[in-house]
């Protein structure tokens, strides 16, 4: 089943939506050949009908798995690294950075990231008071 689903899901899209999007498919176009017929059928095309509904979603789903990398590309990432943090000011969330634990938020044009952060062993603890205590990162 794993390897059914790594087929259907060459545009890495999460593994749980792929039998979501199967289903889906599935059931629309199950539903929409059934309904075409408006007389019996032997059980040989009623298997074939079951297998075309098969064929025809699996390559509806392995097409939409693959527009949604298009869509949704991965790569060009707007969120900082550790280097880019160095200098900017942080302020602080916690009641108090001490040498075990604080926490303080970098704002980013993008986002606010929220940092965990302690104090140098022989350093004064930072507590937070009215207003927002800064903290240089």
């Amino acid at each position: 089943m794993n390897k059914f689903i790594k087929l259907l899901n060459p545009g890495e899209m999460p593994p749980a939506m792929v039998p979501l999007v199967f289903g889906v498919y599935w059931s629309i176009i199950g539903l929409t050949l059934n309904s075409q017929l408006t007389y019996p059928i032997s059980s040989f095309a009623g298997f074939w009908l079951s297998t075309t509904t098969l064929v025809i979603s699996c390559t509806f789903t392995y097409l939409f798995s693959s527009l949604v990398s298009y869509a949704f590309p991965e790569g060009d990432n707007d969120s900082l690294n550790r280097n880019q943090l160095i200098g900017q000011t942080a302020h602080i969330i916690s009641w108090k950075v001490d040498e075990k634990f604080g926490i303080a938020r970098v704002k980013n044009p993008y986002s606010n990231i929220t940092l965990f952060c302690k104090v140098d062993q022989g350093e004064p603890n930072i507590k937070k008071r009215r207003g927002n205590r800064h903290l240089e990162v």
